[in-house]
C-alpha cells in the first residue's frame, strides 16, 4: 500500500509540475521556456492595457489579467530557483 501511494504522490507532483504552453508543447513549471513565455504575455497584456482608455472596462480587465500573469510569473520563478538550489552539488554548498 505504501509504495502505492509513494507512486500515486510522485505522479500527481509530476503533473502539478508541468503546464502547457501556447504553442502547445507541455514543459516543466518554472522551465525557462515557460518564464520566457509568461514574460512575453506580462508585455503583450501591458501594451495592450497603456492603449486602452483610462477608466475602461477593457483597460480594467487587462489590468487583472496583467496581475495575475504576473503572479504566475512570480510562482514560477521561485519553481525554478528551488530547483536550480536543488541541483547544486552538496560539495560546493
Amino acid at each position: 500500500k505504501q509504495q502505492l501511494a509513494e507512486f500515486v504522490q510522485l505522479f500527481v507532483e509530476q503533473k502539478i509540475r508541468e503546464t502547457q504552453l501556447t504553442d502547445g508543447t507541455v514543459t516543466e513549471w518554472g522551465s525557462v521556456k515557460h518564464v520566457t513565455e509568461l514574460e512575453r504575455q506580462v508585455a503583450e497584456i501591458q501594451h495592450r492595457r497603456k492603449r486602452s482608455a483610462r477608466g475602461s472596462a477593457a483597460r480594467a480587465d487587462y489590468r487583472r489579467a496583467e496581475a495575475r500573469l504576473k503572479a504566475e510569473l512570480a510562482s514560477a520563478r521561485k519553481a525554478s530557483e528551488r530547483r536550480q538550489l536543488q541541483e547544486i552539488p552538496k560539495e560546493e554548498i
